[in-house]
């Protein structure tokens, strides 16, 4: 979250995990699989300037 908003977190419960597999037609040899883990997290302090430019919602 530093990068992308400037804010540490305090990272909380855990919620669940999420999977998806897909081949790519553009890649259509090489198989894809994203894992994410999902958690409750509050913002703490502001440290920096986010780097991104683009509004988060």
């Amino acid at each position: 979250m530093f990068e992308e908003i400037g804010f540490s977190l305090n990272v909380g419960e855990f919620i669940g995990k999420a999977e998806k597999h897909w081949v790519s037609p553009q890649y259509s040899a090489l198989s894809q699989h994203n894992i994410g883990y999902f958690y409750v997290c509050t913002l703490a302090d502001r440290i920096a300037v986010p780097l991104e430019k683009e509004p988060m919602r």
